[in-house]
This record gives structure tokens, C-alpha cells and sequence, in this order.
């Protein structure tokens, strides 16, 4: 599939190792930041969404659908191949039913049916979800600072999350996890506020073990996605179970 990312708004958790790797299926590990688990939530709205090499003359790019999707994740690496590093979705949504009901064909891994509302600007993000599995509010606006205590600076952050493209999440079949890998034609992130987060996901969660720590932005970036095949887990921890 080939799409822009129209906006991708990541927002990053600094979390207890030990209780994010109880949140991942074997064969995956937690991949360490600064001594931490990353966790942390994708915001984004893909645009132009087509088929992969269906271009031009009788597809245009102007008529691929449009949809809002949410993730939540953790970073990850694999032990046999430490080079392939990701993230792990629990859960994954998207306001079209297209992901929902395509079955991993569309997009692999399973996909939850959310409602989104949304008011941006070119400089501020207002973004609700309400689903059966999850509800999220957020209010962000773009940033020249840097309020981190996972990443040194804004190139340290970029870089880590352009070596993780590899996004594993349970799929529809018991004990498989589909990975699905991101391709971009440039890379370009910027530093993103949080005015406000409220998440039913990571609020939950005991404060000692989980902390807010910061926020990135992409916006207007050609991407496309490809399979990364499938792992064989011996079981895929409940996102209840793991609280």
C-alpha cells in the first residue's frame, strides 16, 4: 500500500522494562532507551491511500481513500536479529472499516473500529478516539523545544524511530503476530508540545512504572508498507492481563 502521511503524531512514554516485556508475545524483546521501555502512542492520518504500484494514468494518486488510525505501541527488537527493530501493537484503530474488515489483507494485524474527531491547524492538534477497547484525547501543538529525558535531542529521537519501521501486532489467526514494515521517501520529524493526554490504555497503568516524557511530529510524507512476514508466538499476552 502507498498513502501520505498527512499527520503522525508519536507520543512517548518512558515505562518500567519489566512490565513491558510482560505486554509482548516471545519471540519479541523490550528494546531499551536510556534504561527504559519506550512506549508510546501513533496518531496519524493517512491520505492518498492506494494499492502499491497502481499509479498514474488510471489510479491517480488524488483518489485513494483517507482515514485517521491510532496505535499503541511499545519498541521492540527481535533476539534472533537484533538489526529489525519495531515496535509492538497491542492495538491497533482506524476510523475506516476498510483495515477493520479487510482481514490483514489491507493492512496486516488485527484493526479495532474507532470514531475520531479531530481540529488542527497548521500549528495545533485536537484529537479524540472513543472505541470499545480504548479512548484517547489529545491536545499538541508543534514545538521548537525539546523537554526530554529519554532522547538527548531531536536527531537522537528521529534516528531511533527511523531504525524501528517494523511494526508487529497480533493477527487474526490465535498465536500470529504480522509484521508490517513503513518505507518513506524522505524522513523529516519535528518536535511536537502536549498540552493535555488522556489515555485509557496507559492511564491504567501504575504511575510508578509509566511517565509521560515527549512528542514528535510528521507531517506531508510520501510513505508506502510491505509485509515483514509473520512470527509464531506460543501465546499473545491480553492487553487486560498485562495491567
Amino acid at each position: 500500500m502507498r498513502a501520505t502521511i498527512e499527520r503522525r503524531l508519536l507520543i512517548n512514554y518512558r515505562m518500567d522494562p519489566a512490565l513491558a516485556q510482560s505486554m509482548l508475545p516471545a519471540p519479541l524483546r523490550v528494546r531499551l532507551v536510556d534504561g527504559s521501555a519506550l512506549a508510546g502512542i501513533c496518531l496519524i492520518r493517512l491520505g492518498q491511500i492506494r494499492p502499491d504500484g497502481i499509479t498514474g494514468d488510471w489510479l491517480p494518486a488524488s483518489w485513494g481513500w483517507r482515514a485517521e488510525n491510532a496505535a499503541h505501541r511499545i519498541a521492540v527488537e527481535r533476539p534472533e536479529d537484533p538489526a529489525q527493530q519495531g515496535v509492538y501493537i497491542p492495538l491497533r484503530h482506524s476510523a475506516s472499516w476498510l483495515p477493520v474488515l479487510g482481514g490483514g489483507r489491507v493492512f496486516p494485524g488485527a484493526h479495532h473500529k474507532a470514531r475520531f474527531t479531530v481540529a488542527e491547524t497548521a500549528s495545533q492538534f485536537n484529537i479524540r478516539m472513543t472505541s470499545a477497547e480504548a479512548q484517547l484525547e489529545v491536545e499538541a501543538r508543534a514545538s521548537m523545544g525539546w523537554p526530554s529525558t529519554l532522547f538527548g535531542n531531536l536527531a537522537e529521537a528521529s534516528t531511533l524511530f527511523a531504525e524501528g519501521k517494523v511494526a508487529w501486532s497480533p493477527g487474526h489467526q490465535q498465536g500470529v503476530v504480522e509484521g508490517v514494515r513503513l518505507g518513506t521517501e524522505r524522513w523529516q520529524i519535528e518536535a511536537a508540545e502536549m498540552l493535555s493526554l488522556s489515555s485509557s490504555f496507559f492511564d491504567t497503568l501504575p504511575s510508578s512504572a509509566i511517565s509521560f516524557d515527549s512528542a514528535l511530529l510528521m507531517r506531508n510524507i510520501p510513505s508506502y508498507w510491505s509485509s515483514a512476514g509473520t512470527l509464531l508466538a506460543e501465546s499473545l499476552p491480553s492487553t487486560e492481563a498485562s495491567r
